[in-house]
């Protein structure tokens, strides 16, 4: 039997060590200087136009933009530098009309794209200390502190919280890219990532920038992040107590519109600190607390359902049944029965409603694969998790719309 797995050598001796990170950087270094400048895109993107073209046109733009580089840099390989975006397999993933020509535009976004996605791999690259194609989170803690000082956007950074601005950042690239919790994320993940991408914008983007509004990484997002923790905080002791977490989705605006119980459960509360704070029992630090407003703000991503799914699976059975169902919806019960003003609600319907929405494969029982595909599994672990999220949905038919809020 072949063998698979080899486990890394540790204590590989400190001249084979500096040889392995002197070639890494060689190599990197070889791929940064063949990557195209800006004011070479720029003469490029004037050379291709928004035209449609033809790949013998496009051989000709080649073999000129080539010359161009050798004249502005004698002795330089200019042909090699873009020899690799002119060839016909290159060519022949784009879409073509009647004529066989391709839309010059589209093909130039993609010299850009990949000329970004490559600079994002040599930066990544950089910091991957043994070249094994992972990033530890002091790894990209440390790519992140590096970035912050070339980014438009983040040119206020106040140097009291470049640290706490690291952490959150580098938390987004951790938790969506590091599914089972090994303390790395592969690379090739991380530049296929929609967080990689967020990242980037900071480069180019205006601080005040409406754009950025929803964008994790920037100034605005992290401060509100961690002001969110510290307005938890109550007795100011730097992590979060179960009663500080349950006020977290608390929203005086819902009070104004009649919803009298808000907060997480208990029970979730409970059993988020058993899975996902066995660090400290009964208080939560600020890395536990970025997993879990990152998984709260997208619930509907994979890696978020896996760790909601961790919360509600008690018996670690690998699939919610009813009695899973019931236990949390006895929770949101006993808090709505405790209203006089409410009206005698049939947890059994709800019930019955959830496993309608999820439709599982297997008739009594939602598995992981259920939730992911059901496309309402947000909808579903809030109305088990959250009073707030609970009375939302109770409520559906009478709350204003997020358009018409935005609208007023």
């Amino acid at each position: 039997i072949p063998t698979f797995f080899r486990p890394k050598k540790i204590n590989v001796g400190f001249l084979a060590s500096e040889l392995r990170a002197t070639a890494h950087r060689v190599a990197l270094q070889y791929k940064e200087r063949g990557l195209l400048e800006d004011d070479e895109l720029e003469d490029l993107w004037g050379r291709i136009t928004d035209s449609r073209i033809s790949y013998e046109e496009l051989r000709v733009v080649r073999d000129d933009f080539a010359a161009a580089l050798d004249a502005a840099n004698p002795g330089g390989d200019g042909a090699g530098r873009v020899a690799h975006y002119f060839t016909a397999k290159t060519f022949a993933r784009f879409a073509r009309d009647a004529h066989g020509r391709i839309n010059g535009r589209t093909f130039m976004e993609f010299v850009v794209r990949h000329v970004a996605l490559t600079q994002s791999r040599i930066n990544l690259g950089c910091h991957d200390s043994d070249a094994d194609g992972w990033l530890t989170e002091d790894d990209l803690e440390a790519f992140v502190g590096r970035s912050v000082t070339t980014m438009t956007a983040l040119q206020s950074l106040p140097m009291g919280f470049a640290n706490q601005y690291r952490r959150i950042a580098t938390r987004r690239f951790m938790f969506f890219n590091d599914p089972r919790r090994r303390g790395k994320a592969r690379i090739s993940a991380l530049l296929a990532s929609d967080a990689l991408s967020e990242f980037n914008e900071l480069h180019a983007a205006r601080e005040d920038d409406p754009s950025l509004a929803k964008n994790w990484f920037s100034l605005a997002s992290a401060q509100r992040v961690y002001k969110s923790y510290l307005d938890l905080d109550l007795d100011m002791n730097g992590t979060l107590s179960k009663a500080e977490l349950k006020k977290y989705t608390v929203d005086p605006r819902n009070a104004a519109l009649g919803c009298t119980a808000q907060g997480l459960t208990d029970l979730f509360v409970d059993r988020l600190f058993e899975e996902h704070s066995k660090a400290m029992e009964s208080e939560m630090d600020f890395h536990a607390f970025l997993d879990f407003v990152l998984a709260w703000s997208d619930k509907e991503h994979p890696a978020s359902l896996a760790y909601f799914f961790r919360v509600l699976d008690v018996n670690r059975t690998g699939a919610l049944t009813n009695a899973e169902i019931w236990t949390f919806l006895k929770s949101i019960h006993e808090t709505w029965t405790s209203d006089p003003d409410n009206y005698d609600l049939n947890m059994l319907d709800v019930q019955d409603e959830i496993f309608d929405m999820v439709k599982p494969a297997e008739a009594g029982r939602i598995t992981l694969e259920d939730l992911q595909r059901c496309g309402c599994a947000g909808t579903v672990i809030e109305i088990l998790c959250d009073h707030t999220g609970f009375w939302r949905y109770d409520n559906r038919e009478n709350l204003p719309h997020d358009d018409e809020e935005e609208e007023g």
